[in-house]
């Protein structure tokens, strides 16, 4: 079974965590990605714009995140850097570096668990 964004903020929520809170997303004025990649749909993005910090004049400009939701933890990770690509295709592209985790499936402790790639995550990596 694949997860949708929605699953996951389900998930997330019910275990009493605090990723998709609104005042934690108003904060950082997050923006959560529809999409979620990967056999087991665990991998999304994100993208920030934290606020004016003392002593800035311009707020820091809208960067991404890559985010794998761990399905036994319910808790999220961040995979490399906190807001580290410029764009949503430069964090689509170094999301296709993670591609033998992507089509495999990770489990929490970073174990590949052996899915088939659906025929669509082809299609998507022949954009990359």
């Amino acid at each position: 079974m694949k997860l949708t964004i929605e699953d996951i903020r389900r998930l997330n929520e019910d275990a009493d965590f605090h990723f998709f809170d609104e005042s934690t997303l108003r904060f950082f004025d997050s923006i959560i990605e529809p999409e979620t990649y990967g056999p087991l749909g665990t991998w999304f993005l994100t993208s920030e714009q934290p606020p004016l910090w003392t002593g800035q004049t311009e707020r820091d400009p809208r960067m991404w995140t890559i985010r794998r939701f761990d399905t036994r933890s319910h808790q999220m990770d961040t995979v490399g850097e906190f807001r580290g690509y410029e764009s949503k295709d430069a964090a689509l592209a170094a999301l296709w570096h993670h591609h033998d985790e992507l089509e495999r499936g990770v489990d929490e402790n970073r174990n590949f668990l052996d899915f088939s790639v659906p025929s669509t995550w082809s299609a998507w990596a022949d954009t990359c």
